[in-house]
This record gives C-alpha cells, sequence and structure tokens, in this order.
C-alpha cells in the first residue's frame, strides 16, 4: 500500500494539532469546466472540531463557484519538512527527507447570514490573535465598516467528512537513530521538524 503503513497517522488529536499549527491550507477544488484549480486560505476548526472555517475575497474564483453550489474539496495542510542526512544519525544510511502531510476530505458550502459571517469571522480571527501577547478583537472596528466590509467577503464552512494523515519521520528506524536525528535536527537549529519526532 501507499503510503506505508507506518507513514499513515492515525492519532486524531494529533491531526488536530497538526492543523491549527500549520493552518494554511491548499484548496483544492474542480471549477465549472472540469478543470483543478487550487488557491491558499487559512483555515480554523471549530469549537466541535466537525467543520473547517475560511474566508476569501467575494471575486475569488472559488467563492463565485461556492455562491452557486456546495462542493466537494480537498484541503492539505503542509506540516515542516526538512532533508535527513546520513551524517544525522549512525544508522542512517541514505538520505531521506522527513515530511508532515494532512489531508482533509469534505464538502463546502457559503454563509450567507451576515450574523453567522461576523461571528465567524471573530472566531476565527480570536484563533490566530490567541498566539500573540497582546490580542486585538474584530470587536474594536466599528460595527458599520465591519458590515460593510463583509459584503466583499465570503464565509464558508467545510464539512469534514475524512482526515488523512501522511507523517514520513523515519518511523522504519529505532526509536534510538530517530532520537539521533532529533538531536541533529535541533541543533542546526530545525526546532519545528525536530519537535514532529515521536
Amino acid at each position: 500500500m501507499y503510503p506505508p503503513r507506518q507513514y499513515i497517522e492515525n492519532d486524531f488529536a494529533r491531526l488536530l494539532t497538526h492543523i491549527e499549527k500549520s493552518p494554511l491550507a491548499s484548496l483544492i477544488y474542480q471549477n465549472a469546466q472540469g478543470d483543478i484549480e487550487l488557491c491558499h486560505i487559512p483555515l480554523v476548526l471549530d469549537e466541535k472540531k466537525q467543520h473547517l472555517l475560511g474566508h476569501m475575497a467575494a471575486n475569488n474564483p472559488l467563492a463565485k463557484l461556492l455562491a452557486k453550489q456546495p462542493l466537494n474539496v480537498k484541503c492539505l495542510f503542509n506540516g515542516a519538512d526538512c532533508y535527513v542526512s546520513p551524517n544525522d544519525a549512525e544508522k542512517v544510511y541514505l538520505p531521506t527527507w522527513h515530511y508532515a502531510k494532512l489531508e482533509v476530505k469534505g464538502t463546502a458550502q457559503p454563509i450567507t447570514k451576515p450574523s453567522q459571517k461576523r461571528e465567524i469571522m471573530a472566531y476565527s480571527v480570536a484563533k490566530f490573535e490567541d498566539k500573540l501577547a497582546t490580542q486585538w478583537q474584530l470587536s474594536q472596528v466599528d460595527e458599520n465598516e465591519i458590515s460593510q466590509s463583509l459584503k466583499y467577503i465570503m464565509v464558508f464552512k467545510i464539512e469534514i467528512a475524512e482526515v488523512v494523515g501522511n507523517f514520513k519521520l523515519s518511523q522504519d528506524k529505532t526509536s534510538e537513530t530517530r532520537k539521533e536525528i532529533k538531536q541533529s535536527l535541533y541543533a542546526r537549529g530545525d526546532k519545528d521538524s525536530a519537535e514532529l519526532i515521536y
């Protein structure tokens, strides 16, 4: 099977954490002509972890298509990745590449009610601001200005149907070898890649 079984990540909590750490998704969909399209949109999980929430400019081709009908989409979330050298651990005999990739399949549909659009925007902003020392809130903006801005924004949600994690992190190696690789990555300053190894 491909990817090999040892690289398939089944820990749902770990997968959701991956989305939260790497929220910029490559969203893939099929346009009206049958061509495959891609756009990059930051997405957040809703409180029940059942939907992805996002927004985009109303003149985005995806927004125009979504305004007509719900769409089946695939979202790719790319985490840290890095080159692994045979010099990184004693039992690594050939170069390889570490990566953590996540695919979410689901159905996207627009949110059209102004109050719901505002609520999702405020929720999304709060999620991203939560990582900052000084947090900004949507409520700091005049309500009339928010109402006007929302007219030019497509807010949407994606009902999650399937989540597939492909984490290639030398799982075929011993725990001691993985530990050596992790230490080497820390030593060369690649903290994000090092922290993926478990």
